[in-house]
């Protein structure tokens, strides 16, 4: 921490990242006050523009920091739609090309998870790494003084992977924007979620986009929802050739029993994929119990070999999706010399070099090109 012991970060000399404001008393004992943080821009960047990426509910006041603010957040315990990831590092990009002396000023709701996603992803998008666990890697050294990166969730770690893909010479020639038709998904044992520990009693979800599309069981129907244990063997649980593309989200519910009248879920796992990333060949994708997003108190409650498989068909036919005209278009963009991500080539190369990845151009945008 610096200033006052600010929760304030320098991830390289021109992205920064904080803990969110405070407003109130409570808050800024153990937060960022905010007259301290307005206080700390006019000190040490008096003249430089300064765009804040705001990554969760709360409003910025943009007056009071005389900056200009980008609300841009997503759900802390999910990734963002890979779309919306691209278009707010193509946002940065722009702001630090036309600003060589501004800031990208990032905060999110735990100054962790959501702004380790934004700055690993653009790293990725400017090419500074290839690898996501590189960028992780850097992030977490100027974060955290134990090194740790903030990025808690398997879906995380699995778009920036895609963003990786995308990034990759060639590679998005070779994505699809097709639908998938989901047919079942299969569990390979019963996790113990119910009150012996023995079984569970699941419905299924289905989120495309922002909006539930299917759930197995609504909420008149929890009740008759049957229970599973080892005994019962894998749980296969119909998904109705349900199609949908691009961003989905599967959550898996055990259904509770609190009394004879009232019946509530509580979320077991979900898992968040691109449509896009699936092989068109493909009749199924794996999850093993490290990729699916899980509350790491519930982890016991799962056998060590445990997998979830969506069974499905890559549909022929193309549908519109603008994820995939934004990453063709990001593909054409010449390289340039220096990345906008740091003050000086000294401290770009520096960096590559400390952390142990060939040097590579990034990205530039013209003027005509931003405009």
């Amino acid at each position: 921490l610096s200033h006052r012991q600010l929760d304030l970060s320098y991830i390289t000399t021109k992205i920064i990242v904080l803990g969110p404001p405070a407003r109130d008393v409570p808050e800024a004992i153990a937060g960022n006050p905010i007259n301290e943080l307005c206080e700390y821009f006019e000190v040490n960047q008096p003249s430089a523009k300064i765009l804040i990426f705001n990554l969760n509910d709360r409003s910025f006041d943009e007056a009071r920091y005389k900056s200009k603010v980008l609300s841009c957040g997503w759900p802390q315990r999910f990734p963002p739609r890979l779309k919306q990831l691209l278009l707010v590092c193509l946002s940065m990009h722009k702001f630090l090309l036309q600003n060589p002396k501004g800031f990208a000023v990032v905060h999110c709701e735990d100054g962790k998870s959501q702004s380790a996603m934004l700055c690993s992803a653009y790293f990725l998008f400017n090419q500074v790494f290839r690898a996501p666990s590189t960028c992780l890697q850097l992030y977490g050294k100027k974060r955290f003084p134990d090194g740790h990166h903030g990025l808690v969730l398997p879906s995380h770690k699995r778009y920036l992977d895609y963003l990786a893909q995308v990034r990759s010479e060639g590679m998005a020639r070779h994505l699809h924007c097709r639908p998938v038709k989901m047919k079942q998904l299969i569990l390979s044992s019963s996790p113990k979620f119910n009150m012996h520990r023995t079984g569970c009693k699941p419905v299924v979800e289905v989120t495309y986009g922002d909006s539930q599309v299917w759930v197995s069981a609504d909420v008149q129907q929890l009740e008759k929802c049957r229970s599973y244990t080892d005994a019962d063997g894998p749980i296969k649980v119909p998904l109705d050739g349900l199609a949908v593309g691009a961003d989905v989200k599967v959550a898996v519910y055990h259904v509770r029993h609190l009394s004879s009248l009232k019946t509530t879920t509580a979320r077991m796992f979900s898992i968040n994929f691109h449509t896009s990333f699936i092989s068109p060949d493909a009749d199924r994708i794996g999850f093993s119990l490290s990729d699916v997003d899980s509350i790491a108190s519930n982890v016991s409650k799962y056998p060590s070999e445990f997998t979830a498989i969506i069974r499905l068909e890559v549909l022929p036919e193309s549908q519109s999706d603008p994820t995939i005209d934004v990453w063709q278009k990001l593909n054409k963009i010449p390289p340039s010399k220096q990345s906008p991500c740091f003050l000086t080539p000294e401290e770009d190369e520096e960096v590559r070099q400390t952390y142990g990845e060939r040097l590579l151009l990034s990205l530039s945008l013209s003027h005509e090109t931003s405009s």
